[in-house]
């Protein structure tokens, strides 16, 4: 094996991720899981870049709670910024009580892959498939992935959000609850900001 499995995760799932940290770890994989590898005097970011850079997997790991505002959200900006110069695969992982529309905009252009406790050779053979052929084509253990298009070029995800974008507005335009053009209205701005900071950046 080449390079590190890094854990991405909302601390609210910790009970969950330490469940895949663990197993992971009984099949002798590298992690980088903030738990173990930053100690007390470490700066947080740079760990994580160099966590980062080390790693050739990023798991994001998403459950009922969704993405949180801090690191977690730090994490992903940083690993979306080394997958698209193709230096790290992205695969988000549904954590029990979590459903794909809880996916964000940037990550759903992604496989993803479901953790359940109650199936988790399925879920490491996932990973253990994915790490040895280091892509993510044509796996599909029984109920622990769901393949989709793979996309790993600027252009590519920039069209598929604004595919997404044209949407939501449409959506938005159509129903007539107040709250649902709220939600329409926050998801149209969220990916607007997607695609503005990927073509600022690159």
């Amino acid at each position: 094996m080449t390079g590190k499995i890094f854990i991405c995760y909302n601390r609210k799932d910790k009970q969950f991720v330490e469940q895949i940290a663990s197993c992971l770890q009984d099949e002798r994989f590298d992690l980088w899981y903030d738990k173990h590898s930053i100690i007390p005097g470490d700066e947080w970011i740079d760990e994580i870049q160099k966590g980062l850079n080390q790693s050739s997997i990023a798991l994001i790991c998403i459950g009922k709670h969704g993405i949180s505002d801090g690191w977690q959200r730090k994490e992903i900006t940083l690993a979306l910024n080394r997958q698209v110069k193709k230096k790290i695969n992205i695969v988000p992982v549904l954590l029990p009580g979590c459903t794909d529309k809880q996916i964000p905009e940037s990550l759903s252009i992604h496989h993803f892959i479901r953790f359940n406790i109650n199936s988790i050779t399925g879920f490491v053979q996932s990973i253990n498939n994915c790490y040895k052929q280091n892509r993510f084509d044509s796996i599909a253990p029984p109920n622990s992935l769901k393949t989709t298009k793979q996309i790993y070029n600027k252009e590519d995800i920039i069209q598929t959000l604004n595919k997404k974008l044209l949407m939501y507005e449409k959506e938005m335009n159509t129903v007539a609850n107040i709250d649902k053009k709220f939600e329409y209205a926050s998801r149209i701005e969220d990916t607007r900001k997607e695609i503005e900071r990927i073509n600022k950046e690159y």
